[in-house]
């Protein structure tokens, strides 16, 4: 069975400020399953939104899972009533030497001990920076070395082709290691600062990323667009649906 397709609701930001619940509606409304929200939104307000509008709330990208301020990222947490735990950036600098790489995931370590003992998984999402080279080799896979096995990490798989990466292929990796249970799915030019495109409208292997995953949920993000948003992220899960990449409710 393919997996259920959700909404990163950064895609949706600018329309979230002027009303989150109306924006809420309309991703149900499309057909998607469920949200990943972002730092600086109402939990209790997103939380009531999604109920009453029969969204899942599968995981959320906190800030402060790394050093600032954990205590209120596990608050958020809580209120979210999610399992997963994603930190979503991370300073490009880190990713320039091997000793910030390493820096990185000892600090990622560390707030995965206390992660767990929460009762949450701790996931780190990419951007294209990560796969810098250093001796010869991409940062991206000595942070994997370094990291704990138990740290998922959330394939941005628009970001790996950025970067030059063949993204089905990282997929496969990760999904054989079984650290890939969420996958942001976008599209575009594959071309950093250029605009995105509705999934389907770009250059990514959808097909070929999908077939190499074994992924608990798909999350389509569009971190900007050449197109309403709105709009691109309806056509994205027509796109998604249609050629039984993943399943909604329609």
């Amino acid at each position: 069975m393919t997996a259920p397709l959700s909404v990163q609701l950064y895609s949706l930001r600018d329309a979230i400020a002027e009303d989150l619940e109306k924006v809420i509606a309309q991703v149900a409304d499309i057909g998607y399953l469920g949200v990943e929200p972002y730092g600086g939104l109402d939990a209790r307000r997103v939380v009531a939104a999604c109920k009453a509008h029969g969204l899942t709330i599968h995981s959320a990208h906190l800030s402060g899972l790394v050093e600032s301020d954990l205590d209120s990222a596990l608050e958020k947490a809580a209120a979210y009533g999610i399992s997963r735990a994603v930190v979503p950036w991370y300073p490009p600098e880190s990713f320039a030497s091997a000793e910030g790489v390493r820096a990185l995931a000892d600090k990622l370590n560390e707030a995965n001990r206390i992660v767990r003992g929460q009762g949450l998984e701790l996931g780190y999402h990419n951007h294209d920076f990560e796969f810098t080279h250093i001796d010869g080799r991409p940062a991206y896979d000595l942070l994997l070395e370094l990291l704990d096995e138990s740290i998922f990490m959330e394939l941005d798989t628009y970001w790996v082709t950025v970067a030059g990466e063949d993204a089905a292929a990282r997929v496969r990796a990760l999904a054989l290691a079984d650290r890939a249970p969420l996958l942001h799915i976008k599209d575009g030019p594959g071309v950093k600062g250029e605009p995105m495109l509705a999934v389907g409208d770009g250059v990514l292997d959808t097909a070929g990323i999908v077939a190499a995953a074994s992924a608990d949920w798909l999350v389509v993000e569009l971190d900007a667009c050449a197109t309403d948003m709105m709009t691109a992220i309806a056509r994205s899960y027509a796109y998604m649906t249609a050629q039984g990449f993943g399943h909604g409710r329609k």
